[in-house]
C-alpha cells in the first residue's frame, strides 16, 4: 500500500474506538475501562521498543521515526477522554464526536492545505468537524440552537489546536483534550444549556 494512504488509513480507523459504548460495563468481571487502559498500556510499550530500536515503522516520516508516534498520542487522548466519561461523567456525545471528528479532521486538513488557499483549507476542515459533531448530537438529543453552537465551538478550537506546530506536544493529543475542555468550561458558566448525553442506550450482551 502506499505510504501516504496507509498513513490517512491508520489515522481514520482509530474512530472505531467508539465501539467501547457498545461494550457492557464488566466485562469477564472486569471494568471495560480497564481494557482500554491495558490497551493504551500496549502502544506505550510498542512506541518505547520501537524508539530503542533502529528500525524504522511503515507508514511514518523520516523526521517522525526518532520521535513519540501519534498513533500514541491519539490513543493517549482517546483513553482520557473515556477515562473521563467513565469517571467524570463526561457524556457519551461529547467524547465520540471528538473521538470521530479528530480522526477524521486531522488528515483532511493534511489533504486539504497543499491544495487550497489556507482560508478554505481551515473552513474545510472546521465544516468537516462541524458536521461530525452535529450528527453525533443529533442521534443523543433533538438539535437545538445550544447544540449547534457548542458543536461550532468544538469544530473551530479542534482546527485551531491543529495549526501550531509543537515538537513535543502532538496535535493527535491536543485536538481531542482542548476542545472537550472547553465545551465543559462553557457548559459550567451559569445558566449554560447542558451538553448533549448518551448516544448509544444498549450494549452488547456478552461476558
Amino acid at each position: 500500500m502506499d505510504q501516504h494512504l496507509f498513513r490517512r488509513f491508520n489515522h481514520t480507523v482509530v474512530a472505531c474506538y467508539v465501539i467501547y459504548f457498545l461494550l457492557p460495563p464488566t466485562l469477564f468481571g472486569v471494568p471495560r475501562f480497564a481494557f482500554a487502559a491495558g490497551f493504551w498500556l500496549g502502544t506505550v510499550v510498542v512506541e518505547v521498543v520501537r524508539l530503542r530500536s533502529a528500525r524504522e515503522m511503515p507508514g511514518m516520516r523520516e523526521y517522525e521515526q526518532r520521535r513519540i508516534a501519534g498513533f500514541l498520542w491519539f490513543t493517549s487522548g482517546t483513553t482520557a477522554l473515556l477515562a473521563a466519561h467513565e469517571f467524570l461523567d463526561v457524556g457519551q456525545a461529547v467524547v465520540m464526536a471528538t473521538i470521530i471528528a479528530a480522526a477524521y479532521t486531522d488528515p483532511l486538513l493534511g489533504e486539504l492545505k497543499p491544495r487550497l488557499p489556507r482560508q478554505q483549507a481551515l473552513g474545510g476542515g472546521v465544516m468537516a468537524a462541524f458536521l461530525i459533531y452535529i450528527v453525533i448530537f443529533g442521534i443523543a438529543s433533538a438539535l437545538s440552537s445550544a447544540a449547534l453552537g457548542y458543536a461550532l465551538v468544538a469544530a473551530i478550537v479542534m482546527v485551531a489546536v491543529e495549526l501550531p506546530s509543537i515538537k513535543w506536544l502532538d496535535d493527535d493529543l491536543l485536538m481531542q483534550l482542548v476542545p472537550v475542555a472547553v465545551l465543559l468550561l462553557l457548559a459550567a458558566l451559569p445558566g449554560a444549556p447542558q451538553l448533549p448525553g448518551d448516544v448509544v442506550t444498549g450494549v452488547l450482551e456478552c461476558c
